[in-house]
Parts: structure tokens; C-alpha cells; sequence
């Protein structure tokens, strides 16, 4: 176990341990190209629709029901990944590693503060939805 620790404060993103399960090994390299390919995404221009809300995205305004929203650039960021999605769940680690550029589960305490304060800024709590053990998604009116 000290091994371990001492391998990921090194710098190291993962490490296996033997004798290694090659399903295991296979679903990392997997896990890993995912994130890949989401931190090299192209950033998201132009509106984003989803429901009663609308993001302008290169003005950086947030319209919900057709009244505007006050939002912090993280809060905007945040709620511009789960719009992206277009009502599919966004896993914790996926938000994390878009947002906020950190790999793994690090840091999702932040993730739970933002989601709260977004909730209450658009004023109805159920349009982003907790998908128990795997992350969050906006829902549509007729899910609220």
C-alpha cells in the first residue's frame, strides 16, 4: 500500500499492482482515452439549447425560462458541460476532468458545492438531476 501512494505522489496517474487482471489493465487504457479525449475537445461556441435554458456561450450569458442568469465563470463552465450533454449523465470524474482539469475523483466535494449553488441560481433544483453512484444531467421539463 506505501508502495502505492509513494508511486502516485511521484506523479504517476495510476498504478497497478500484480499479478494484473488484463480486463482490469484493458478498462484503464480505456478510462484514460476517454479522458483524453474529452480535455482535447474543442471548446463549445455559439448558443446551447437545452429545455428553458439558453447559453450564449461566447458572450458568457445564461437565460433560464427567459430570464437571465448571474453566473461565476466555474458555475458557467460547469453548467456548459452538462448542456453539452444534452440530457445524458455526465459522470463525476468526467465534470472534474472538464472543468476543472483534475483527473479522478479529486476535488469533488468542489463539484457538489457548484452543483448546489447552480441549482439555486436557475431557481428550479430538478432541472439538474443527481444520477445516484455516477454523476449529475440536466433534465427536461417533463422529468421535473
Amino acid at each position: 500500500m506505501r508502495r502505492r501512494v509513494e508511486v502516485l505522489r511521484s506523479g504517476a496517474d495510476d498504478h497497478l499492482t500484480e499479478p494484473v487482471d488484463a480486463g482490469e489493465l484493458v478498462e484503464r487504457i480505456r478510462a484514460v482515452r476517454r479522458r483524453r479525449e474529452l480535455l482535447s475537445a474543442a471548446p463549445v461556441t455559439g448558443q446551447i439549447r437545452f429545455g428553458g435554458l439558453r447559453v450564449e456561450v461566447e458572450a458568457r450569458d445564461v437565460f433560464f425560462d427567459g430570464e437571465r442568469v448571474s453566473l461565476s465563470a466555474r458555475e458557467l463552465d460547469l453548467l456548459v458541460s452538462l448542456a453539452r450533454a444534452g440530457g445524458r449523465v455526465c459522470s463525476r470524474a468526467q465534470l472534474l476532468a472538464e472543468v476543472w482539469g483534475v483527473q479522478g475523483l479529486a476535488g469533488s466535494g468542489r463539484l457538489d458545492f457548484y452543483i448546489g449553488s447552480l441549482r439555486a441560481k436557475l431557481g428550479r433544483p430538478g432541472f439538474i438531476q443527481t444520477v445516484r453512484g455516477v454523476g449529475y444531467r440536466l433534465g427536461v421539463l417533463g422529468d421535473l
